[in-house]
């Protein structure tokens, strides 16, 4: 039928949801943790650092800024 039909395990996963009671296709919303490091502050300073040097790396940002390497990718670079 092509590609954009479902797979038959991925129609069986949703026979399997439907049937347990799911009513919707929409993913449900969940409470997540509230980003402490994505701040104004923070921002500005990933900013300022790459105004400075162009060819500065990430691991280099993490290690003036101390935030975690995956928040700097993600927030900063996508």
């Amino acid at each position: 039928f092509g590609e954009s039909t479902l797979s038959q395990p991925r129609m069986f996963f949703w026979h399997k949801t439907f049937s347990g009671g799911r009513e919707r296709v929409e993913t449900k919303s969940r409470d997540r943790r509230p980003r402490t490091n994505l701040t104004e502050d923070n921002i500005h300073a990933v900013c300022d650092f790459l105004k400075a040097d162009r060819c500065v790396t990430i691991a280099e940002i993490v290690a003036h800024l101390g935030n975690s390497y995956s928040c700097i990718q993600k927030n900063h670079f996508r």
